[in-house]
């Protein structure tokens, strides 16, 4: 399969990646397209399904190739989003997947890091696939080393701090981060915002949890764990399940 770009070049298979919304280019981006913004965006539009016609104005904090951001205007019909990107040729990459997908008029990408962005107004969700391994050896290519490392540019604290600040009365942030690093920072994070939905995802040795934290207190905590392949190593039916909505049959086929 190819893909034609919006000047006409042609793009090859690995460069891209299909949804049923949209096509993400990625030919510029050490962070390719992978489950864990998937899993992200599906589990926070399940969690906020109730509350979505609220949801009006949006951030996507290192946006990447934008893929959380178009999954934003995908599942929000009212909302317009923000996404801000420090490496400066990813956020030209994820300029062109906006224009790419017809999303400009819902979407504006910013090359800033998060500390200089001055938002104009606040926002009612603001979601994160931060960059994370904080503890390993940086990578030589600096893109990969930003993208990777949150101890290079930014923290899950950092985000915190700025969602408290800056979300609605009524505001989530939703963040994926490995389970180690969640219960590392969950005592500080908890001081500054509410607890709604934690999701931790199983997959082969590793875990991540997805986190959705919230401006108000809503008594109940929204748990569950979710095993993304089963004993063959195939994709799970609680993970195609979660997923479908997004992504095309193919997705599903083979093991990795």
């Amino acid at each position: 399969m190819f893909c034609v770009d919006a000047e006409n070049k042609i793009i090859a298979p690995g460069s891209f990646f299909k949804f049923k919304q949209f096509t993400v280019l990625q030919e510029k981006n050490a962070h390719k397209t992978g489950t864990d913004s998937v899993l992200l965006a599906c589990f926070t539009e399940e969690v906020l399904r109730p509350y979505s016609t609220n949801i009006t104005k949006i951030l996507d904090i290192g946006t990447g190739t934008g893929i959380l951001a178009m999954f934003s205007a995908v599942f929000y019909a009212n909302a317009k989003a923000d996404a801000i990107e420090i490496i400066e040729k990813n956020a030209q990459e994820a300029k062109q997947n906006v224009f790419y997908n017809n999303l400009k008029d819902r979407i504006t990408v910013h090359h800033t890091a998060l500390q200089q962005f001055q938002p104009l107004s606040k926002y009612d969700l603001i979601i994160s696939n931060p960059p994370y391994f904080e503890n390993a050896q940086l990578n030589k290519d600096k893109s990969k080393s930003v993208a990777r490392h949150s101890s290079a540019e930014l923290s899950i604290i950092d985000i915190i701090r700025f969602a408290e600040k800056y979300l609605s009365e009524n505001g989530y942030l939703a963040f994926v981060v490995p389970q180690n690093i969640w219960e590392k920072h969950k005592i500080p994070a908890l001081e500054q915002l509410w607890l709604f939905a934690e999701m931790i995802c199983v997959n082969k040795n590793s875990a991540l949890s997805i986190i959705i934290l919230s401006k108000q207190n809503h008594q109940t905590v929204n748990k569950r764990k979710l095993s993304v392949r089963n004993a063959n190593g195939n994709f799970s039916e609680a993970f195609i399940d979660l997923t479908r909505k997004v992504y095309l049959p193919e997705a599903y086929r083979g093991k990795s």
